[in-house]
């Protein structure tokens, strides 16, 4: 997911930073049930439409273990927006 980002051009010039948590479901073929929710905001907007956009964008996800038993799988993903200094 993190390969997918592209910081906003209004947010890096603003110097935001901060992480989103976005939940996802999957189905065993890695496939999104419904869509990606940011279930902790970073607390700015543009950083965390980034992060959904992100999720969306990489799937499908890899094929969950045969093991797996139940219909989906929920899944949390940290996001994190950090600058480098010479970004500033």
């Amino acid at each position: 997911v993190q390969r997918r980002q592209h910081y906003p051009e209004a947010a890096e010039a603003d110097g935001l930073e901060g992480t989103v948590r976005v939940r996802v479901s999957l189905r065993p073929d890695g496939t999104l049930v419904g869509q990606p929710k940011v279930v902790r905001s970073s607390g700015h907007r543009a950083l965390d439409d980034e992060a959904v956009r992100m999720v969306r964008a990489s799937a499908p996800f890899t094929r969950l273990p045969s093991g797996f038993k139940a219909g989906t799988a929920e899944l949390t993903i940290p996001i994190v927006f950090e600058l480098e200094e010479d970004d500033f």
